[in-house]
Parts: structure tokens; C-alpha cells; sequence
């Protein structure tokens, strides 16, 4: 029986992928003027990872973070509303139905907490989730099972009681070293094929999909 849905956050409950390239166009202006362009390659880097692992690829582990991290912010934070992100279509109708079905929800994201916090304000989803761990919470970042870990204890539940939802390969190998069951989103920016081969059980084709889950996993009882 599934009493937890585990969910990612930039790129599968909510679409930030602009405004998140627009943050890091901003550092390259600044700090990397070489790097012109940004390809298929990058956006793996740059939208899958933490900030912190990301900036470490670009501009390498002696450059200052925390100035990093302000330039990130200022090109970004006025960019974190309704006009720039938007809410996958019928997600909040999914979390007002598993929330009915007393399903608990959760949120593990390599966004800071504070930033995950601030994205879901947007959308006034913030009290929805029973646990929300962002990269400050953890020691170790996805995909090292921690915060998959620290999710199921906060929930006081067994690994094989959650399924994860994600949409790159940290998501579905970090779950699967928990050992719980992951589905990729077909919207993923990573490709399909690649998260199936790191061990997701299923694709997510729309929001809903995750209901009939729930539900088909009572009826395996």
C-alpha cells in the first residue's frame, strides 16, 4: 500500500527551467564570458544537479559560492512568479485528491530549502506537503538516498510505502538506493530511455496517472 508520494520539484511539479537558465546566462556573462551558448549538454548540468555541484562544473571548486550564489539570486528572485513558472497541468488538482485519499506528501529537491519554499509559495502549495527537504537539509545531495531517507522517517514509514516522481537521473537513482519504486515524467527535459535505464518503474504520461497508481497498488493487497 503507497502512503507517500515523493515528489521533485523544478521540472516536475513546476516548469522553472527559464528562469533557471536565465540565472546561470547571468553568471556566464559575468564570470565565464567565453561560454557563448548553452546546449543539450548543459542543460543536463545545469537543471538536473544542486547549484552547488553545478557552479563547481563551470566554474570550478576554488571560485566563491556564496558570490555565485548572489549573482544567481538577484537574476533571478523577481523572475519567480506566475509569469515566469508555471504549475504542471492538474497538479494541484492530483495533491487535493491524494490529500483526500490521506496520502502524504513530500518534496525532495536540490533547490536550498529557503528557494523551495519560495517556489511553492507561488502557487500557495507550501502547506500541502507534510515534508519538504531541499540540499540544506541533507549532508548529501541526490542521488545519495539521504534525503530519501530523512523523508521516510519524518513520515514514519517503510521505503516500500512511497514512490518517488522525478525527472532526471538523481531522482530515480536516488530512490532507487532507498529502495523506493520511482516513475520519470514524460515532460523531463533528461531522456526517457536514459531514466527507465537508471531503474524508474513507469512513465508518468499526465498528473493523473499517479492517482491510478495509488489506487492499483491498494488493490494489489
Amino acid at each position: 500500500m503507497i502512503k507517500a508520494v515523493f515528489f521533485d520539484l523544478d521540472g516536475t511539479l513546476i516548469d522553472t527551467q527559464e528562469v533557471i537558465i536565465k540565472g546561470f546566462k547571468y553568471l556566464f556573462d559575468r564570470y565565464l564570458p567565453s561560454k557563448k551558448t548553452i546546449d543539450e549538454e548543459d542543460y543536463k548540468q545545469i537543471l538536473g544537479p544542486a547549484l552547488k555541484d553545478s557552479f563547481k562544473y563551470y566554474f570550478g571548486p576554488d571560485h566563491d559560492f556564496d558570490l555565485l550564489l548572489s549573482g544567481y539570486r538577484l537574476a533571478t528572485n523577481d523572475l519567480l512568479n506566475k509569469e515566469n513558472i508555471k504549475l504542471v497541468p492538474r497538479t494541484a488538482k492530483l495533491i487535493k485528491i491524494l490529500k483526500n485519499k490521506g496520502i502524504r506528501l513530500a518534496v525532495i529537491t536540490s533547490r536550498q530549502h529557503i528557494s523551495a519554499l519560495r517556489v511553492l509559495k507561488v502557487f500557495n502549495l507550501v502547506e500541502d506537503f507534510d515534508v519538504i527537504i531541499g540540499c540544506t537539509d541533507v549532508q548529501e545531495v541526490k542521488p545519495h538516498p539521504e534525503s530519501f531517507n530523512k523523508a521516510l522517517k519524518a513520515l514514519n514509514i517503510k521505503a516500500n510505502e512511497a514512490i518517488m516522481i522525478g525527472d532526471t537521473a538523481n531522482d530515480i537513482v536516488g530512490a532507487k538506493r532507498a529502495g523506493i519504486k520511482s516513475y520519470a515524467v514524460k515532460w523531463a527535459t533528461s531522456p526517457l530511455e536514459e531514466l527507465l535505464a537508471c531503474g524508474a518503474t513507469g512513465v508518468i504520461e499526465d498528473m493523473m496517472d499517479i492517482v491510478e497508481i495509488v489506487e492499483d497498488a491498494k488493490n494489489d493487497l
